[in-house]
């Protein structure tokens, strides 16, 4: 597992050391899904929960595509920073100790879950208690404990690494940069040579 503090340099370097050639083009949502699909192993007659961000819609059904393709059965759920803001500023506290049926039913049903980042603001809490935050996540416990006892293949685009504005601010890059070398990262079954990082990371300051 390549450690987080790694991947950022890496990415940051990637979207100095691409920005140029990687102007301007479009991104292939195609082969990224493709890449997503392989990654979780999907095959035929699995069930599989693809969720993310309406930002990605058109990635989200390409993801999709590609799982029917593969003879198995998607499902797409959305979310966004406005729709995790105003379940807790707009929905009474004395809910927040409630497992979710629905998250439960998600888990038990689904072979495989396919996530794609949301987040665009990291501070899109401020102002919840964390007293709030702590039901909430003793209350998804026993998903998450479902979720691992039934060993679902999970796949991940993004881990925090998603090209947001705030993202890119605290790497010191472009955000068009920054985009740039994250989709050429996920467009590729294998990442760039690690010999054509070096000298960019030599010189390259977060």
């Amino acid at each position: 597992m390549v450690g987080s503090t790694w991947l950022r340099r890496s990415i940051a370097a990637t979207a100095v050391l691409f920005s140029v050639t990687a102007a301007g083009q479009s991104i292939d949502t195609r082969g990224v899904a493709r890449n997503l699909v392989h990654a979780g192993m999907v095959k035929q007659g699995d069930k599989v929960l693809i969720n993310g961000s309406v930002r990605d819609a058109p990635l989200l059904e390409d993801i999709a595509v590609e799982v029917m393709k593969a003879g198995a059965h998607p499902l797409i759920t959305l979310s966004s920073d406005r729709l995790m803001q105003r379940s807790f500023f707009e929905v009474p506290a004395r809910f927040d100790n409630v497992t979710s049926p629905v998250g439960r039913l998600l888990v038990d049903e689904f072979d495989v879950q396919i996530n794609l980042d949301v987040g665009e603001n990291e501070a899109i809490l401020a102002g919840v208690p964390m007293s709030r935050r702590a039901a909430r996540a003793k209350a998804a416990q026993p998903i998450n404990d479902a979720f691992f006892k039934r060993h679902v293949r999970s796949v991940n685009l993004g881990n925090g690494l998603y090209p947001t504005g705030t993202l890119a601010r605290r790497l010191g890059v472009t955000q068009p940069n920054l985009a740039n070398a994250f989709w050429i990262w996920a467009c590729r079954s294998t990442p760039p040579p690690v010999n054509r990082l070096v000298v960019t990371l030599k010189s390259f300051r977060i």
